[in-house]
């Protein structure tokens, strides 16, 4: 089995500026953080029963994004896991915490068996977004990638390039994924190409990033 790295070393990488930031990233209470949770901001709506309504299966965006996937809301009666995102000019840090299955909240054929993986959607769809307001390169080889029980955590490093130059990030895996990744195999020919598999666990990413 693979050692899951402490969080003391986590920390250490400076993918987070300190103990207090990581701890409200991880949701923790007020009384632990000494202040307001980031996590805490009030669901877009409390309770749904929809899933099949959301357009192209992407249940994260259509039911409001962080604010209603906080661990509270709940979908026909199930508390929903939690998704936190912190984004900064050097660094796009995800985490998410909850039942590693029975909810759809991005997946191109409405799956929900491998709800704790589909973060990974969330996590391209969102980053290149943010990378269409700054200048930045998402540095693949130093992606953290921890899966601990029902609880992941991504931090992908950004580097700040001149120009307008506009990055990209893209990815194909999943949790005891075969190996087979030809959908990516339409970016090699895209300026400044780069790739890398991660592993942690049984989850296997493999990343790509070039110049859009």
């Amino acid at each position: 089995m693979k050692h899951i790295k402490p969080i003391d070393q986590f920390i250490s990488e400076q993918l987070f500026h300190d103990a207090n930031k990581l701890a409200k990233l991880l949701g923790l209470s007020d009384k632990e953080t000494g202040g307001e949770s980031k996590a805490s901001s009030t669901p877009v709506s409390s309770s749904r029963d929809d899933e099949s309504s959301c357009p192209n299966n992407d249940c994260w965006t259509h039911f409001g994004k962080e604010a209603f996937w906080n661990g509270v809301s709940k979908i026909n009666g199930k508390t929903v896991p939690k998704i936190v995102m912190d984004k900064k000019p050097d660094a796009f840090n995800i985490m998410y915490q909850g039942p590693a299955s029975g909810f759809l909240l991005r997946h191109g054929r409405g799956g929900k068996g491998d709800t704790i993986h589909q973060l990974m959607n969330v996590l391209t769809v969102e980053l290149n977004d943010y990378l269409k307001t700054i200048n930045a390169k998402p540095e693949i080889q130093r992606i953290k990638m921890e899966l601990s029980g029902n609880k992941l955590v991504v931090s992908v490093p950004l580097t700040r390039v001149p120009g307008n130059t506009h990055y990209e990030i893209a990815r194909r895996g999943g949790l005891g994924h075969p190996g087979d990744y030809s959908d990516l195999e339409k970016y090699k020919s895209k300026k400044d190409y780069q790739e890398v598999i991660h592993k942690s666990g049984n989850l296997t990413e493999k990343f790509v990033t070039f110049v859009a």
